[in-house]
């Protein structure tokens, strides 16, 4: 037996292995044992039997899905997808039957009533980008007569559902299956605006604030909830999902191109690793900014917030030391890729125009791109030089007043655009009359009073919890001065801007609302330290036990959180409360209120508008002209015109702005004025929409109207009653139209009538003689009796409104006065003029202080009435110098309402003569037949003297003369 080794211990089995794992390690490390050991070592080892090879077993398609749903979905994305779910329901489903009609529509199909200004003309849009796709036209003859119409509208918004209804409909889409599209597209664009909030908050403040911040916009009524609503087939919910994008983009770009340190070093290297993920998000930014341009020629909006972010970087990063170089790089992509994606449509518009696709927009854009550029550049040479820092901002600023001075003397149509835009931040004139461009902070029911009234509809408590975490923000982003929240606080500080200037933007501040109330909910969460707690609580509870002593010991947390969970989930779940009720009335809250609204108009216009398609001459002609075919004409203006070429076929249609995407859309009639707000006022103010409603002048209205070819008018209730308004302010003919008078105060109620008198006068504002004389009122109230060269041809189904001026004296003794916004409605006329006989008399209130009572009431009326401008028969005859000569005829209309025609003249030498409207036939000629009727003929009347005429329909139209015999 051999003995150990002197001098050395025998090793233990353990301490052999390790020796032999240390002789192993040595051979792997380059020292190698000799050959005869390795040769014995080999002989010592067993042969090592062949490795069983199991067979791979395919997974799946449903195991494949699976596992990508566990490893990748987490509950944030199905709390997402619940949200946009419920989003989702709340717009389409309580709104259905509003939207999806039972009128009758052409084709044999039903009626979709869409948005009833701008959604029916996207419908236009729409079905015209299906015949050409993938172009649209940018000019449309069948709007503003005669002039036509550049359209501003963005033809982005057209052409993703016309691809999208192209494939599904296998190139030719049905026309229901187009009208349904179109229909449920705003809410499918107004659920994806979840993911960029999401997204944002989550970048910014954390995961659990981008899906507070998800919940928030949820649940918020107001005009995010109305432009994102079945129907609402308008391009405003597109500029908030596309703004939105590229806000979450440029904030990703920012955090990225921070933690790589992007630099001209790397691109000039070609280091795309550390480049790849700042350049793919700039990318993104520039795309979704493009498409944001495409939908929206207002989108330059977002150029004035980017180019001001990135100055005020470079300020930031200048001051502190710090190198720019990932600045003009990242505004490469912002800028140049939307110039590249809009140059098609602006070389069509080679001009200055603000509102219009042109030049603008790309030389805007460059020029942005080039200052970013030159800032860069005067930074790096100052830095290189050690010039003071404090210079930097001094220069760019001179620098920047000297280039504004350029601009305008070298470029002055871009000066005033850039003007112009700035001044759309103050509204004034006539601006002021459109709702949406009403200053946010300003009471347009009221007189224009400061008031909460719009963010309180709208917002309610996100918008107070907003402003504290702005006010929050702005220190965040001073202290840290992280680039994504620096361009986050310069994106609100403008919207917020944006906001008090027009409540047109408060569905865009609905992003804003809800990441500012996140970002405040994240702080309080930070202030409790919900992180760790939680972190503690998964650490040790597993059991109901370990839950209660972990409460018992974290009492104080466990409430706060449960404290601020309350507030935030009362904050978001608020609209939902009866308490926010919008008619304060506390039935229900106001977010199932909108959600039962409908964007689209009331049957009487649908069934004005159709009687029109239906009943009046096709400005198309017969057959139909190819340079005004409505469904598939594609249309060029000669720049030097400045009227369309019209067929001799066309002819204008006079109504107010509000209703002419209507009137093209539904009666494919040409509108004189459209909601593009074109023809207001026409030829420096001589003619227009406007100064025809306010004309107190036959004679002079009918000039307006053959100086723009009109030959129907339209008109209804809100028209004569409370939009009259309106109507005055665009010209500024406010004054004149009430006057101070005293009535005859009437106990009455409303369902039983007058009551009794009570022998008191008290003040009221009447109506002057102005009013009484102004086209307006003799056309809708008086059906045009007395006039020569209008007729009423039709007025539309449904009750009858009565509308009455009010007067209201509160606690304090202050006064409020005017027209009631919502008239009395009767089925029948002859209930109607009985309460209209009282109310025009007196003034008539239902308690006895009467602090509270309506008056001056005017003749009911059907909703919507339309009337034809004709030449008119003469009738001339004999009577006695200085008789009173009467023509009276009497009428039928379609719902057998019975009314008078009446002229009156003076005879002079011996003869008189009228103009009159009216023929004693029937109403039909060349393309057109009214059901109107008349119940006889004309009787001529003076002193002891009656007289009966006839008069045909071809004498009203030729204007020729029937001698009364």
């Amino acid at each position: 037996m051999a003995k150990p080794s002197k001098g050395k211990k025998s090793l233990k089995p353990e301490q052999k292995a390790a020796s032999r794992d240390k002789a192993a390690q040595k051979g792997q490390s380059g020292q190698q044992p000799p050959k005869a050991v390795q040769a014995e070592i080999q002989k010592s080892k067993p042969a090592a039997a062949p490795e069983k090879v199991e067979p791979t077993k395919q997974a799946s398609i449903v195991e494949k899905s699976i596992n990508f749903f566990r490893s990748s979905v987490t509950w944030y994305t199905v709390a997402l997808v619940i949200i946009m779910a419920f989003m989702f329901y709340m717009r389409t489903v309580p709104a259905h039957d509003a939207v999806f009609t039972n009128w009758p529509w052409i084709n044999g199909s039903t009626y979709v009533n869409v948005a009833e200004d701008d959604g029916v003309y996207h419908m236009r849009l729409l079905y015209n980008t299906l015949q050409h796709f993938p172009f649209r036209i940018m000019y449309d003859p069948f709007t503003h007569f005669p002039y036509g119409n550049t359209i501003h509208f963005g033809p982005l918004f057209e052409l993703i559902p016309a691809a999208f209804l192209l494939i599904i409909g296998l190139g030719h889409p049905a026309q229901s299956l187009i009208d349904t599209v179109a229909a449920y597209y705003p809410a499918f664009l107004g659920i994806l605006v979840v993911i960029p909030v999401y997204y944002t908050g989550k970048k910014l403040f954390g995961r659990r604030a981008g899906l507070v911040a998800a919940i928030i916009l949820a649940f918020l009524p107001g005009a995010f909830f109305w432009r994102s609503m079945l129907g609402s087939t308008d391009h405003h919910i597109a500029e908030v999902l596309f703004m939105a994008s590229t806000v979450a983009c440029l904030v990703y770009a920012l955090d990225a191109a921070k933690g790589s340190k992007l630099s001209l070093e790397h691109l000039k290297n070609k280091d795309w690793k550390s480049a790849k993920m700042p350049l793919i998000y700039a990318a993104l930014t520039g795309l979704f900014f493009g498409c944001y341009l495409l939908n929206w020629v207002g989108a330059m909006l977002l150029a004035f917030i980017l180019f001001a972010y990135f100055t005020l970087q470079a300020f930031v990063d200048h001051l502190k030391g710090r190198p720019l170089d990932y600045i003009p790089i990242l505004a490469a992509f912002v800028f140049l890729i939307p110039t590249i994606m809009v140059l098609p449509y602006s070389l069509g518009n080679p001009s200055f125009q603000a509102v219009y696709y042109s030049l603008t927009q790309p030389v805007i854009l460059i020029f942005a791109f080039i200052a970013i550029c030159a800032e860069y550049l005067i930074s790096r040479t100052m830095q290189q030089s050690k010039v003071e820092r404090w210079a930097y901002p001094v220069s760019i600023l001179g620098i920047s007043v000297i280039g504004l001075l350029l601009i305008y003397l070298a470029i002055p149509g871009l000066f005033g655009i850039l003007n112009y835009g700035i001044g759309q931040l103050w509204p004034s004139g006539g601006t002021l009359t459109i709702r949406e461009a009403y200053p946010t902070f300003r009471d347009q029911d009221a007189g224009g009073i400061f008031s909460f009234k719009t963010v309180w509809y709208y917002f309610f408590l996100t918008f107070p919890a907003s402003i504290l975490g702005l006010l929050l923000f702005a220190f965040r982003a001073a202290k840290k001065q992280r680039p994504s929240d620096i361009m986050f606080l310069v994106w609100n500080l403008v919207m917020f801007w944006a906001l008090i200037a027009q409540n047109r933007y408060t569905y865009y501040f609905a992003l804003n609302a809800s990441l500012l109330t996140a970002y405040l909910a994240a702080e309080m969460f930070n202030a409790i330290r919900l992180d760790d707690l939680w972190a503690s609580f998964r650490k040790k509870v597993d059991s109901m036990e370990s839950f209660q002593r972990f409460v018992k010991k974290n009492m104080g947390s466990c409430l706060a959180v449960a404290f601020v969970l309350l507030v935030f989930g009362f904050i978001a779940v608020y609209p939902t409360l009866p308490m926010s009720d919008l008619t304060t009335q506390g039935k229900e809250g106001a977010l199932f209120q909108c959600s039962r609204s409908s964007p689209g108009m009331p049957y009487e216009w649908y069934d004005a508008l159709m009687w029109m398609r239906n009943h009046t001459p096709d400005p198309q002609g017969s057959p139909v002209n190819a340079s005004l075919d409505y469904w598939s004409g594609q249309y060029y203006k000669s720049p030097s015109n400045k009227t369309y070429d019209y067929p001799a076929s066309a002819y204008g249609v006079m109504s107010w702005w509000d209703y002419g995407h209507m009137i093209t859309y539904i009666a494919n009639r040409i509108p004189n004025a459209n909601p593009f707000q074109a023809g207001i006022i026409e030829e420096n103010g001589t003619t227009g929409a406007s100064p025809f409603f306010c004309s107190t002048d036959e004679n002079r209205s009918v000039q307006m109207l053959d100086a723009l070819g009109s030959r129907y008018v339209i008109i209804d209730n809100e028209m004569a009653s409370t939009k009259f308004y309106a109507i005055q302010s665009w010209i500024g003919d406010t004054e004149g139209w009430k006057t101070e008078a005293r009535a005859n105060l009437t106990f009455a109620n409303m369902t039983e009538g007058i009551i009794y008198d009570t022998g008191e006068q008290v003040p009221i504002i009447a109506d002057t003689d102005k009013w009484n004389s102004s086209i307006m009122n003799r056309l809708y109230y008086g059906d045009a009796s007395g006039m020569s060269h209008y007729r009423l041809v039709y007025e539309s189904a449904g009750s009858y409104a009565l509308n009455f001026m009010y007067m209201q004296f509160g606690d304090q003794g202050q006064v409020s006065y005017g027209m009631l916004e919502i008239p009395l409605r009767f089925d029948n006329y002859t209930d109607a003029y009985s309460y209209y006989d009282a109310a025009s008399r007196f003034a008539l209130s239902q308690n006895n202080q009467g602090t509270f009572y309506i008056y001056s009431a005017r003749p009911p009326a059907k909703w919507v009435k339309i009337f034809e401008k004709v030449e008119g028969a003469t009738l001339t005859g004999s009577a006695p110098d200085g008789a009173s000569v009467t023509a009276t005829l009497t009428l039928k209309t379609d719902w057998d309402r019975t009314f008078n025609y009446t002229a009156t003249t003076v005879a002079h030498n011996g003869t008189y003569s009228f103009v009159v409207p009216y023929p004693t036939e029937q109403m039909k000629g060349d393309g057109y037949s009214y059901g109107i009727m008349p119940q006889g003929e004309y009787s001529i009347t003076y002193g002891n003297t009656t007289k009966s005429v006839a008069v045909p329909e071809s004498a009203v139209m030729n204007g020729a003369t029937i001698q009364v015999s």
